[in-house]
């Protein structure tokens, strides 16, 4: 499936599923940006909610010792030209140490990617996107940081608002329920108080 959408700005606020701020874009959001028009998600449709948070490039033979969790990778699969067989682990070598997907650009080094290498980004949720060939990975890299760190700003700017007003409700002699009211409104989520069950007695 082609992603072609416009470019929609600035990243608004997201919550994940665990009711938290992310500092990062989804990978779905990453594929929405302009400078991916034509990119095509080939496979690992379930992990298109996997964060990316920073980038990479991999056009060396050892960026495994390199890459970090939350990353989106891209490569023209340079390193990869002459050891076709190494694509059939990478998936699960990426997998394993947390990155958010695997972006590729065919045809200069690579022409197409085995089977086997796609069956297994399905089976795992890891995201395989083939990269237009017209885009230049500076482009990429420029405006997916510009989106990440836009999103992490918002995120700073945000977490001050709820301190602030949280603070304030303290300050102002409020008890419990307002600090639960005032997040549940902030957020826009239910909000539970658990109390410790008194002994028996």
């Amino acid at each position: 499936m082609s992603y072609t959408t416009a470019d929609p700005g600035p990243p608004a606020l997201r919550l994940a599923s665990t009711g938290t701020l992310t500092y990062g874009l989804s990978v779905g959001e990453v594929l929405g940006v302009s400078t991916l028009n034509g990119a095509r998600l080939i496979a690992g449709r379930a992990g298109l909610e996997r964060v990316v948070q920073r980038l990479n490039v991999m056009e060396v033979p050892d960026i495994l010792s390199w890459v970090k969790p939350n990353e989106l990778l891209l490569t023209t699969g340079y390193p990869l030209r002459n050891t076709p067989q190494s694509l059939d682990n990478l998936v699960s070598d990426l997998d394993e140490r947390g990155l958010a997907a695997l972006a590729i650009k065919l045809g200069r080094y690579l022409d197409s990617l085995p089977a086997e290498m796609i069956a297994q980004a399905d089976r795992r949720g890891f995201p395989l996107i083939l990269l237009p060939n017209d885009v230049g990975f500076d482009d990429i890299l420029n405006q997916v940081l510009t989106d990440i760190l836009n999103r992490q700003a918002a995120v700073l700017a945000r977490t001050e608002e709820v301190h602030r007003a949280l603070v304030q409700i303290v300050l102002c002699g409020g008890g419990l329920q307002e600090v639960v009211d005032e997040v549940a409104t902030l957020l826009d989520v239910a909000v539970v108080v658990l109390r410790p069950a008194r002994p028996p007695g």
